[in-house]
């Protein structure tokens, strides 16, 4: 699976944005030690991946929908993973429509068509804010 997701959706399948050398370096150690946690690595990077990975997750393109169905199997099923489970309270940023955040009620699951990530450190996803409003600007 590594090897797939590197040459297929990795190397032919991602548009150039800034720091695309750093999600192919991640890659290539995830492929080379056959270990997930470089793929949360590429995700958490300061780069573009996390929005084109999420986009073509959600949109359900059919080019490397296979690769990207290893990337999710991966990081659901993968063993090297089962030993950072968190369970308790975290904190993430996101911009939400009135209409949308009404669909969030306490006790209420929801699913999405992408990954989340988020802090424990409230301080971390406050300054994570801080930046993408500045980027805006």
């Amino acid at each position: 699976m590594f090897e797939k997701i590197e040459k297929n959706y990795i190397n032919k399948g991602l548009p150039h944005f800034d720091g695309i050398d750093n999600i192919k370096r991640f890659f290539t150690k995830a492929t080379e030690e056959r270990d997930p946690i470089w793929i949360i690595k590429a995700y958490t990077g300061e780069t573009d991946f996390y929005k084109v990975l999420n986009t073509d997750i959600a949109r359900g393109a059919s080019q490397y929908q296979n690769e990207r169905r290893y990337i999710i199997a991966l990081l659901w099923h993968h063993p090297k993973l089962d030993y950072i489970p968190f369970i308790g309270a975290s904190c993430r940023v996101m911009q939400i429509n009135p209409d949308d955040l009404q669909k969030y009620q306490q006790n209420c699951s929801l699913m999405t068509k992408s990954f989340l990530s988020s802090s424990i450190d409230q301080k971390l996803a406050e300054l994570f804010l801080a930046r993408k409003e500045s980027s805006q600007e």
